[in-house]
């Protein structure tokens, strides 16, 4: 300024006037980001949008006799920018004896027009996967054998979706059929913008459950709510995401796979009932002066805990001793005794139920022999 005192007039005039001028540049950064980010979404919009629009095709007709007046023709094709995945809600009720399996469809098309009235078929492939806790290895007795090269682990096989064509057919009722190799599901006549995908509900499950608790002491201290459900008509359910849930609290999100009338679910650990693992006895050795033979004995403990307040079925696992020499003798011990599974041969299995805020005691061992000049592998014991 030319002058003192317009140097202090135009100070104070900076001094009003800035705090307004900043608030307003604020707002207008936030608006300028909230417009930035809709102009992102407008232009991710228009690419959906614009898939495939550049292909032209150009189809010529060959008649087999001269036409007489007007034809009506009709045409089919496969698009590559339509498809489908699953999704589930899987609730576990034990006080209904329920589990209750909701079946939902993301469907998307981004062909670049959108769809009025389109009738939608969706068809699935096979499931693959299931969610339940590991499995005890086996317990192999017998000679020692020289241990081969472990074999890299197989890939996981991945949740196969087919992606079907959506065909104009007529409107009918929500709708399953069975095919050769999948089941397809018939939603009936539905709009269909191009872009994002759209959640279509599908079917609503309730099976039957009969819920126990699983533990498995030789991999895990932990109980493992099961649930045994059956179903009135044979399921075939392809895999995708579910999101699991026990009296409408998310326990865990994975993959579910469900086919057949039958099948086992887990619903993750239930904190109030543990299993403690004590170790009542371990010998080995030799005995004798003639013929001697190599022997061992394993006693083991098991201590099923509940802290709830009402009793609880469980059933215990564990894997049971198997011979591949005759030479080799096993005897074994358990009280109360196991039962015969017939699905599962060489495990172990106690069906038992937990008092409440009480315990449940198993006794189990196993005592074995063999040539004492056998190089004896007794396993991961």
């Amino acid at each position: 300024a030319p002058s003192a005192e317009q140097s202090a007039a135009l100070a104070q005039a900076m001094s009003r006037h800035l705090p307004e001028l900043h608030a307003q540049a604020f707002e207008y950064g936030v608006q300028l980001e909230k417009m930035g980010k809709q102009l992102a979404e407008l232009e991710r919009r228009l690419k959906e949008l614009m898939a495939g629009v550049e292909e032209v095709w150009r189809i010529n007709a060959q008649l087999s006799a001269p036409a007489r007046g007007p034809l009506d023709v009709e045409y089919a094709y496969t698009l590559r920018n339509a498809g489908w995945t699953p999704t589930y809600r899987v609730e576990a009720l034990p006080g209904a004896g329920q589990v209750r399996i909701t079946f939902e469809a993301q469907v998307w098309q981004r062909t670049g027009r959108d769809w009025g009235g389109a009738q939608l078929l969706l068809a699935t492939l096979p499931p693959t996967q299931q969610l339940e806790p590991p499995f005890a290895p086996p317990w192999i007795i017998g000679p020692r054998q020289p241990r081969p090269l472990a074999a890299p682990a197989p890939m996981a096989k991945s949740t196969a979706v087919r992606e079907e064509a959506m065909a104009v057919m007529a409107d009918t009722a929500p709708s399953v059929t069975a095919m050769s190799t999948f089941q397809l599901w018939s939603l009936g006549k539905r709009g269909l913008k191009a872009g994002p995908a759209q959640r279509v509900r599908v079917r609503e499950y309730d099976l039957k459950a009969d819920f126990s608790r699983l533990l498995r002491p030789t991999v895990s201290d932990a109980a493992f709510l099961r649930a045994r459900v059956t179903a009135d008509a044979a399921l075939d359910l392809p895999g995708g995401p579910a999101l699991f849930l026990v009296d409408g609290a998310m326990v865990a999100k994975q993959n579910l796979t469900l086919a057949g009338r039958e099948a086992t679910l887990f619903f993750g650990r239930d904190p109030q009932l543990t299993v403690a693992v004590e170790l009542v006895e371990k010998q080995g050795g030799e005995k004798g002066f003639i013929g001697k033979k190599q022997t061992y004995t394993w006693k083991w403990r098991l201590r099923v805990k509940n802290a709830k307040a009402e009793p609880v079925t469980v059933r215990v696992e564990e894997p049971r001793p198997q011979v591949r020499d005759e030479r080799i003798e096993l005897k074994l011990t358990a009280n109360p005794e196991p039962e015969d599974d017939p699905d599962m041969p060489e495990t172990l299995v106690w069906a038992l139920e937990v008092p409440a805020s009480g315990e449940q005691v198993i006794n189990w061992g196993v005592t074995l022999s063999a040539p004492a000049d056998m190089d004896l592998d007794v396993g991961w014991r």
